[in-house]
């Protein structure tokens, strides 16, 4: 029981290192591109869970370009998630998606 709960803590830590490590090398590219308002976006969407409308609110920006950022960021993870060696990662559990 105790090997499968370290297996279990284990596999988390590693499916939450390579959601950084996606997170990563995306925020990255926006900074050298400019792309603020995408990276704004994102981090109201995912850091401070704030709902689409709000964060177009916020930003100036319509409901649908803010569901388009959003989109963008987790078809990317997802693309990342898949290049990695680590099968079965459930978005739901780690707060994505």
């Amino acid at each position: 029981m105790a090997s499968s709960m370290a297996r279990s803590r284990e596999r988390r830590g590693l499916e939450e290192k390579i959601l950084c490590e996606g997170l990563e090398v995306l925020i990255r590219q926006w900074q050298e591109r400019g792309e603020f308002e995408r990276l704004k976006c994102i981090e109201l969407l995912f850091v401070l869970g704030w709902p689409n409308k709000d964060v177009a609110r916020r930003l100036g920006l319509s409901e649908q370009a803010v569901a388009n950022h959003k989109h963008y960021v987790l078809a990317k993870l997802k693309e990342w998630i898949a290049r990695s060696a680590i099968d079965g990662i459930n978005f739901a559990d780690l707060g994505v998606g």
